[in-house]
């Protein structure tokens, strides 16, 4: 909710300063950068591939403007080179399955501890 309201705040106040359409797009491309590296990247190495994935996005974006004309496939080129974020770095997957397999093994533990003090407390009535 933080990100949408920081997000939303940040697009306004570059819509209203920023002189062109063009240093509008690249504010919101970085903003997409600087999201995805708060809450996925935890190494710089990935963190600096990652833009250079967003750069290779934009490069070839502005190129499929410039032959085709067809914003429409512009922005279907933009996001499809930007799906390859959810395969590029391996160690992301790696680390989000080992933080999804802790929160469970802390589940289960508060979960069987929970039990415990309920079956506990029926003994004693």
């Amino acid at each position: 909710m933080a990100v949408t309201i920081l997000w939303l705040v940040y697009a306004l106040s570059v819509w209203v300063f920023a002189p062109s359409t063009l240093i509008i797009l690249f504010a919101h491309v970085g903003a997409i950068w600087l999201v995805r590296t708060l809450f996925y990247h935890n190494s710089l190495l990935v963190a600096s591939f990652d833009f250079g994935l967003i750069t290779f996005s934009v490069f070839v974006s502005i190129w499929t403007l410039m032959h085709t004309h067809s914003l429409l496939l512009t922005t279907w080129v933009f996001f499809l080179l930007q799906a390859v974020f959810s395969i590029l770095p391996e160690q992301i997957q790696a680390q989000a399955a080992h933080a999804s397999c802790a929160k469970d093994d802390e589940f289960e533990r508060a979960y069987a501890v929970a039990e415990a003090a309920v079956r506990q407390l029926s003994n004693q009535h």
